[in-house]
């Protein structure tokens, strides 16, 4: 069996300039393409050995103790006096707004305004209540650490403060400033 060798003689091949910039650019562009396909490929190996490092860590945590008890992760819930228990959304606003109002007194705050939003879809086990009031910098902390650390847990939605009238402002330098919050609070509908 004879194998047939083809010999391609470049003299022999006339080409136009044209021709050989088109076939140069073929090869350049067939040569980008390997590279891309190249850095594809790497890339999704880097992120399948990325992956499996992630799984690997979720199966230790997930057979990781939980309070001293071995065996599957378990769900913990929050305990009874984290939530504000009433039988509908407005009694338990009317217990966070009164929570509120014996904190702030606490802290010899003038409450302006205060109510409770209406309930809504997005977030049907949220009780906010919007308050304004005039406070001291000093108080203010004091009133913030005692919302945020106290039995229910309660967090500042937002917060807005400013001086309570420009002229206060200069005259005392830790004048009275009027404090605009949401306060949040979880609802757990209990028994009539």
């Amino acid at each position: 069996m004879k194998l047939d060798v083809v010999k391609i003689d470049l003299k022999r091949i006339d080409l136009t300039r044209e021709q050989l910039v088109a076939v140069g650019a073929l090869l350049v562009l067939l040569l980008g393409c390997v590279v891309a396909a190249g850095y594809s490929l790497s890339l999704r190996s880097d992120a399948v050995e990325e992956l499996a490092e992630r799984r690997e860590l979720l199966s230790r945590l997930a057979r990781a103790p939980v309070g001293g008890v071995s065996g599957p992760a378990r769900v913990m819930e929050a305990p009874p006096a984290a939530y504000i228990e009433a039988p509908t959304h407005g009694q338990a606003g009317a217990q966070l707004q009164s929570y509120f109002s014996k904190v702030a007194m606490e802290q010899n705050a003038t409450v302006a305004l205060s109510g409770v939003e209406a309930l809504t879809r997005e977030a049907p086990d949220e009780v906010l209540v919007q308050a304004t009031l005039e406070i001291s910098l000093e108080a203010l902390q004091a009133l913030l650490y005692q919302l945020e650390t106290g039995t229910r847990y309660l967090t500042v939605g937002s917060l807005s403060v400013r001086p309570s009238s420009p002229a206060a402002q200069r005259s005392v330098p830790d004048g009275p400033l009027r404090v605009s919050l949401i306060l949040r609070g979880l609802w757990r509908r209990s028994g009539a």
